[in-house]
């Protein structure tokens, strides 16, 4: 169950989208999330230290939670075995 009392930016909607999708590291999340370039990119400790701290915060925590209980809802939908599918495919196969 999710806490509906936060509200998290498009920013941090964005950056929670692509950590969930898992691809990209967490700097690289952050700086298509937080659009930095140029001069943003320069110290890599400072923007690595900006990306982590944006990765924890509260909106951004909240939005992978829900985005993590979407991906569960559909993955249960998709694994319930309809009965009467099977029953039909059971059929189907020993004809």
């Amino acid at each position: 169950m999710v806490n509906n009392t936060i509200t998290p930016t498009a920013q941090q909607k964005r950056m929670a989208e692509l950590l969930v999708e898992g691809e990209l590291s967490v700097v690289d999340c952050y700086i298509d999330a937080y659009h930095q370039e140029g001069e943003q990119l320069v110290d890599r400790q400072k923007l690595a230290s900006r990306a982590y701290m944006a990765s924890k915060s509260k909106g951004c925590m909240y939005w992978i939670q829900v985005l993590q209980e979407q991906q569960a809802v559909e993955e249960a939908r998709i694994l319930v075995w309809d009965k009467r599918k099977a029953a039909q495919r059971l059929l189907k196969m020993c004809h």
